[in-house]
């Protein structure tokens, strides 16, 4: 009996020990396959529910960015991937760990999230912008490195009514549902 019970102990003992090296020392995952990855789906003006998809390897991104107002309870993460193809540049707003819903990006209002989507479709390049639309919180994790700003790993999913970025009367509109999923390295 003692035998079975100094085998269990050892075994359990592995187990736990196996489980502490899925992060580096750091804190940073140490898993060579995670990506940082994106995908939406289009429907709208001659585009009938199109996805376009992205995996960037772990080391080609640092990860999101975070700016924080810890006395207001106020975070900001934000990725900017535009210049891939398909690309995605988002600003996902946190007020007292709730996130904003999707909305315009306007310089004098930082309280609502925001997203561009860019994407080629049948030798045409669009430029999307949310106006509106719903964001869902899976993952956010902030990794300061000053007083008001950080790195960030997070991953959202989103759905709202998006138009021709920079062209706000535009009356093309567009859905979108898509996720992004970013880490901190």
């Amino acid at each position: 009996m003692k035998n079975v019970l100094t085998l269990l102990l050892i075994s359990l003992s592995f187990l736990s020990c196996s489980s502490d090296d899925d992060s580096a020392p750091n804190g940073e995952p140490s898993d060579p396959t995670l990506t940082h990855r994106y995908t939406y789906t289009v429907s709208g003006n001659g585009i009938d529910n199109v996805t376009f998809t992205k995996e960037i390897p772990f080391d080609e991104y640092g990860g999101g960015m975070a700016y924080f107002e810890p006395e207001n309870n106020y975070e900001m993460v934000s990725a900017f991937l535009e210049n891939r193809d398909p690309g995605i540049n988002v600003h996902f707003v946190y007020i007292n760990d709730e996130i904003q819903p999707l909305a315009r990006k306007e310089i004098t209002n930082q309280d609502t999230s925001s997203l561009f989507v860019a994407f080629e479709y049948e030798n045409e390049n669009y430029v999307l912008e949310s106006m509106s639309g719903t964001c869902q919180s899976q993952l956010l994790e902030i990794f300061p490195f000053s007083g008001s700003s950080g790195k960030s790993s997070f991953k959202v999913s989103f759905s709202g009514t998006f138009g021709i970025r920079g062209f706000p009367n535009d009356p093309r509109q567009f859905q979108i549902t898509g996720e992004i999923e970013v880490y901190n390295n």
